[in-house]
């Protein structure tokens, strides 16, 4: 072997050498980067849970007198969030996120939750079933299926 030959060996085994070290490196780095970011989730999701909790007992403190009234705010958020209530409490409750929400009926110990669908239709099933448990031989006791009531309503 000759000189060149030995050259090219060792300045191979010394590139593969840096590669090797510069790929630990960067493996460190990444799982570094990694563990950081989980913290930081953490912390995130931590931040919102405690603000979430803080808006939910911010509620529940400013309308203790009226704690009865939250499962109706609950109601009037299911049938229509946007609308202008009369009563403040109904409002406020509109204008929170379904998550404070929840957490607020939650903190109630209420069996209710409040979700994306339209409150009517599922009450209006509900008494059909019922009726139609109890009033077998009736066809509909509602006119036009049930409309009339949606609309008073």
């Amino acid at each position: 072997m000759s000189v060149s030959d030995w050259i090219s060996i060792i300045s191979a085994v010394v590139a593969l050498t840096a590669t090797i070290i510069i790929a630990i490196l960067q493996i460190k780095q990444s799982n570094r980067m990694e563990k950081f970011e989980k913290r930081q989730d953490m912390r995130d999701e931590q931040r919102h849970q405690e603000c979430v909790k803080s808006q939910a007992v911010s509620f529940i403190s400013k309308y203790y007198k009226d704690r009865g009234l939250i499962p109706l705010c609950a109601i009037a958020t299911m049938y229509n969030d946007l609308f202008y209530y009369n009563r403040e409490m109904y409002r406020e409750f509109c204008c929170c996120t379904k998550e404070v929400q929840n957490r607020i009926l939650e903190y109630c110990d209420l069996d209710l939750r409040v979700s994306e669908y339209n409150i009517y239709e599922k009450c209006l099933v509900a008494i059909e079933s019922v009726l139609n448990k109890h009033f077998p031989d009736d066809k509909s006791v509602f006119y036009d299926g049930g409309e009339s009531i949606l609309l008073v309503a």
